[in-house]
């Protein structure tokens, strides 16, 4: 709502004085709208367990925020791992909304946050509307393949030998990010 404010005082005799303040009033009521798309490299996998993407590269997570009053001397704030990102922030037209991209690149599980509270103090929501103050995801990037020994019985396995006894495999998996649903034996 925007409007300039025009007041007419009176006198008991009638006489009056008109007044307009010229200054603009804007009342926002509406929470600022968040939406996160993560950008990969082509052909490269990923997949998101309880909450984590698990990605073999680097990604870039681009911000989309939906608001009317949307200030550049009030910018929302990224962190990247603690660490305050600095984020160009563009107006993109075809879709009415501030665009703002950050790349995570190092080879740990990363953890990325928006916070962002608009000039008239409501708070970040989600696409949906939800209110959640602030936005944060975890991205994995793991880019060494994992390493693993087999042995039986503490003996390293040579193929094509015999042995005198039946012999259980120990597979011994060096990874951070393992998951034994995906093991093919």
């Amino acid at each position: 709502f925007r409007n300039t404010v025009t007041a007419t005082a009176y006198t008991v005799s009638g006489r009056s004085t008109t007044k307009a303040d010229e200054k603009v009033i804007v009342v926002d009521t509406t929470n600022p709208k968040v939406t996160v798309d993560y950008i990969y490299g082509e052909e490269q996998p990923h997949s998101e367990n309880n909450g984590i993407i698990y990605t073999n590269n680097s990604v870039t997570v681009k911000f989309s925020i939906d608001e009317t009053n949307f200030d550049l001397s009030n910018e929302p704030v990224v962190t990247l791992n603690n660490l305050t990102q600095t984020v160009s922030w563009e107006f993109n037209s075809e879709t009415d909304k501030w665009e703002g991209t950050c790349p995570v690149t190092a080879e740990q599980v990363n953890v990325i946050k928006l916070t962002f509270t608009d000039i008239a103090g409501n708070k970040l929501a989600d696409s949906e509307g939800t209110v959640i103050e602030e936005f944060t995801k975890s991205i994995a990037i793991d880019k060494i393949a994992p390493d693993f020994n087999i042995t039986c019985n503490s003996m390293a396995i040579v193929n094509g030998t015999y042995y005198p006894a039946i012999y259980a495999p120990v597979i011994e998996i060096n990874e951070s990010s393992f998951d034994p649903s995906k093991i093919e034996l």
